[in-house]
């Protein structure tokens, strides 16, 4: 009895191979015999629009479509196709285009997920730059990067990091970012300083202190030395702060 199952079963199992064998044959003839959509063409179509909606520089970029599986068969849109992505959805580092047919006679839709890197030339240490040290020109270079993931975190010129401190030590190649830096002060609360009055092309000189600590770019008050007047102005230098007259 049991040897009789078993051969029964045996032939169910081949009669089902049979039919979905001869299913896959009809249904691979089918799309043969039809027009079927280049599966590049949507790839691209996901790539390109990706691009427009970027607003970069192509050369900065590197977007890329994944493969689509080779057996999809899509009918070939006589009319056209579009390129969507969903509300809300934001062009980062990743992304799912939407490219749909829109043929009255034959109407699809699929998801292509592509692939978002953001390229630019960014501040780079040159060499291991130790921690507290000022930063000179030439501590650093520029290096073309992928910044995709940085969300911001880097800098593109140099004068945003001379003379800064690292507040940690950096390794060789190692992206400058702005929390990784702080300002020293270039002028310091009590020190002798010069006072650049300027108005139009006049520029007069003067002695002062500094009654604060002072970063460049920063305004601080100071008292001339001579006049005892207190002015506030920016400092400029080490040790210069220029006021407007």
């Amino acid at each position: 009895m049991n040897k009789h199952l078993a051969l029964l079963r045996n032939s169910c199992r081949r009669g089902i191979r049979q039919i979905l064998a001869a299913t896959f044959l009809f249904a691979a003839s089918l799309g043969t015999a039809a027009e079927i959509q280049a599966l590049d063409d949507i790839r691209s179509q996901a790539e390109e629009f990706v691009i427009s909606r970027l607003n970069l520089d192509p050369a900065d970029l590197d977007v890329q479509a994944d493969p689509l599986d080779v057996r999809l068969r899509l009918a070939k849109c006589t009319d056209k196709t579009e390129a969507y992505i969903q509300d809300g959805q934001r062009l980062t580092s990743r992304v799912a285009v939407g490219i749909r047919c829109l043929d009255n006679t034959s109407r699809w839709s699929i998801f292509v997920p592509v692939s978002i890197t953001h390229y630019a030339r960014v501040v780079v240490s040159a060499r291991h730059l130790p921690r507290g040290q000022a930063i000179n020109k030439d501590d650093i270079t520029l290096e073309r990067r992928a910044i995709t993931r940085l969300h911001g975190q880097y800098l593109t010129q140099a004068a945003e990091v001379v003379g800064q401190l690292p507040k940690q030590r950096l390794e060789k190649g190692k992206i400058v970012s702005p929390r990784m830096l702080k300002r020293q002060n270039l002028v310091k609360r009590g020190q002798n300083v010069i006072i650049l009055a300027e108005k139009s092309l006049i520029q007069v000189r003067s002695k002062g202190v500094a009654l604060a600590n002072g970063q460049i770019g920063e305004r601080i008050r100071v008292r001339n030395t001579v006049t005892k007047k207190i002015v506030e102005g920016t400092v400029t230098s080490d040790g210069y702060v220029k006021i407007l007259l």
